[in-house]
This record gives C-alpha cells, structure tokens and sequence, in this order.
C-alpha cells in the first residue's frame, strides 16, 4: 500500500450566522498553522445573491469553504499529502462555527483505497494497464 494522502470533509448543519469572507479567511490561517501547512495561495469569491467559497492551495494540498446560506450549511474540505493529518481542523472549526451538527467523512488516500474504489464503483469495468 502507498499511502498518498488523507481527506476530511465536513458539512455543518443548522448554521444560523452568516460568516465573513474576513472569518474564513482568519480560519485557514488557524487550521494551517495547526495543522503545520504552508498557504501558498488563498482564492475567494462571494456569490450573488448570496454564497461564498474559498479555496486554499497548500504546499500539502489544499483546504475550501463553501457556504449555503438558503440551506444554512458550511461545507468544508481539507486534503493534505504524506503524514500530515487534516483531522486537527474539526477540533478547530467545532469551536468557531456555531452548528447543530456536523457530518464527518474521512478518506484515506492510498493505493489499496484507490483500487478499491475504482472497482466497487457501479458501471467501471476492469482493465488491466502499465
């Protein structure tokens, strides 16, 4: 097995505050140092009527926001490489964003769930290559 990486994906449910562009972008900056990533790049964009995502390219990968005001939803991922783990962000972000619950996916990004993936995947067909 080679691993290649780890991936959380957060959605917080019942969120009734709007946040900031300036909040989640004080956020990643917590989470990075946390989790001991380098930002190389922050990209934003606030949607109309309403809305917002923001993405984080990393050294390690990358972290986003992405909100859902009309369905009261942040959703947030955090996908790093090598030993890092992007588990330290749900510690975090429980604490700052107010929510009446969060769902939790893990992935572990490695060969031995690449290949599991590409074959329990409905329609794939088998092929042998390299």
């Amino acid at each position: 097995m080679v691993k290649v990486g780890e991936h959380i994906a957060l959605d917080f449910l019942g969120i009734k505050q709007n946040y900031t562009a300036k909040f989640f972008g004080k956020i990643i900056y917590k989470i990075a140092k946390a989790a001991k990533v380098e930002i190389l790049n922050v990209s934003q964009h606030k949607f109309k009527p309403q809305g917002f995502t923001l993405v984080a390219l990393l050294a390690e990968s990358h972290m986003s926001f992405h909100t859902f005001p009309e369905k009261n939803i942040i959703s947030f991922d955090f996908f790093t490489c090598a030993k890092i783990s992007p588990s330290v962000a749900l510690d975090i972000l429980k604490t700052e964003i107010k929510h009446k619950r969060i769902i939790v996916r893990k992935f572990d990004r490695s060969t031995v769930g690449l290949y599991d993936d590409i074959y329990s995947t409905p329609g794939q067909k088998k092929i042998l290559c390299c």
